[in-house]
């Protein structure tokens, strides 16, 4: 006996409409496309440009980040932080926030990615995903 291939009702849209994760993988693509064109990647990428080109400051702030999450880390873990470490990310944050460069780097990367975690937790909280269990 021949089965029935006709599609059921569909007026919802469950079955036409349905996406793929391919599909939302270009549509992450396009998202990404799309955030490089706005003024505030354009601001925050010429100053990345800028860091990249300082080697020095480069690496200092690339320091300043490992740091912070060694301190981080050992803190969610209860282990004790040494205080040598403490003086050095202190004096690596000095040195940072009084180069105009590096401070501005900072403050835009900070500004960008708060913006862009507001955003991905909307995506988060669309999906119903509880996510913190994860991470």
């Amino acid at each position: 006996m021949a089965k029935n291939k006709e599609k059921p009702d569909d007026s919802a849209g469950y079955y036409g409409n349905m996406k793929t994760l391919e599909d939302i993988k270009v549509s992450f693509a396009s998202l990404t496309n799309a955030l490089k064109e706005t003024e505030e990647y354009s601001v925050y990428s010429r100053a990345l440009n800028e860091i990249n080109n300082n080697n020095e400051l480069k690496d200092k702030i690339n320091r300043l980040k490992t740091l912070n999450l060694e301190i981080q880390t050992k803190m969610s873990k209860g282990t004790a932080i040494d205080i040598s470490e403490e003086k050095e990310l202190s004096n690596l944050y000095m040195q940072l926030t009084l180069n105009d460069t590096a401070n501005d780097f900072l403050r835009l990367e900070k500004e960008f990615a708060v913006l862009l975690r507001g955003e991905f937790l909307k995506i988060i909280e669309g999906i119903e995903l509880d996510i913190a269990f994860y991470i």
